[in-house]
């Protein structure tokens, strides 16, 4: 599914919706055009980012490595959608291998990766013992 949104996020698709869930790991970059709503703030965003965002197409969810945070606001989404009476949902989707899986094969297209740190990625893949791209 990465393909597909980065296809979407390079043809400028209109209907596309990003939303990173990262809190304070959201510094070294993000996804172009993503809407950061941090998991912890979450409760207190989603009949917002619910009611403006029920018309588009298609709405992506991810944080770092998209296996907790980004699955579960994903759920809640979609159940908040249900409780507006939404009858035209959009395709929800979490983005597999999240953010750290993206920057290791964009990080290098601006187009794709907003304010990319380099030095703060090489020392996270470092720690995780992940070889660099």
């Amino acid at each position: 599914y990465q393909r597909r949104v980065h296809g979407m996020i390079r043809a400028k698709e209109g209907g596309l919706v990003v939303v990173d869930v990262r809190g304070e790991d959201f510094q070294g970059g993000h996804i172009t055009g993503s809407i950061n709503m941090p998991y912890d703030e979450l409760d207190s965003s989603l009949d917002k980012i619910a009611e403006v965002h029920q018309r588009e197409r298609t709405v992506v969810f991810y944080c770092m490595n998209s296996q907790v945070r980004s699955p579960s606001c994903a759920s809640l989404f979609m159940s908040k959608l249900t409780e507006l009476g939404c009858t035209n949902p959009p395709e929800v989707y979490v983005l597999i291998g999240g953010f750290q899986q993206w920057v290791r094969t964009r990080s290098e297209c601006e187009e794709l990766v907003t304010d990319f740190d380099a030095s703060l990625w090489k020392s996270i893949w470092r720690a995780m013992e992940v070889p660099e791209s």
